[in-house]
């Protein structure tokens, strides 16, 4: 019987290490979350002003144009409950904050990502914020793998090293924001 179960483990041994380093690329990924977590904590002490809110705010507010010094923390599709966990996970730790705006739009009230397609944005909040929603599925791969996070052409397209990382998930500034490119005449769009 021994024999048998150490024959098994070696035949699955390459899986697992081919499995383990999907992961651990997956979990290297620059993402949206992993870029802001990174930026606002460096730069916790100098931050004033902090926004909230949905891609509304992420793709709109740039905190380049504020007096002081703010940092944009919205993210697409995110909720009152994320904006209110990412608010009280950090603001104790900006002794120079003044203001924390939440940008509200037509769909804020009411609406949480688990009511989505976009349900797996929350396996992202749990992962790089610790922030857990309370119907997060622990049955669910994505609670215990980054990998699963994203789709499988993804995941194929990062082992063969076909990923745009530029495109894929954008241009945050360190400040938080991120420009986008204006759909139609931007003649009549500019940064101010």
């Amino acid at each position: 019987m021994r024999k048998f179960i150490l024959k098994i483990l070696i035949i699955l041994l390459p899986f697992i290490i081919f499995f383990g380093w999907i992961e651990m690329k997956a979990r290297q990924l620059p993402n949206t979350y992993a870029t802001k977590k990174l930026n606002v904590e460096k730069r916790l002490d100098s931050i004033r002003i902090l926004v909230l809110g949905s891609s509304h705010a992420f793709d709109d507010i740039n905190p380049e144009y504020f007096s002081c010094t703010g940092f944009n923390f919205a993210n697409t599709s995110q909720s009152l409950f994320h904006d209110s966990q990412l608010c009280l996970k950090y603001t104790d730790r900006m002794p120079r904050l003044k203001a924390v705006i939440f940008a509200i739009s037509y769909f804020t009230f009411g609406f949480e990502m688990s009511d989505l397609t976009e349900s797996w944005r929350d396996y992202f909040y749990y992962h790089y914020y610790g922030i857990r929603y309370p119907t997060l599925d622990r049955s669910d791969i994505k609670y215990y793998s980054y990998a699963a996070l994203y789709t499988k052409q993804f995941l194929k397209d990062m082992i063969l090293n076909k990923v745009d990382y530029g495109y894929t998930f954008g241009d945050i500034k360190e400040n938080g924001w991120q420009k986008i490119d204006a759909i139609g005449d931007s003649t009549q769009i500019n940064d101010k």
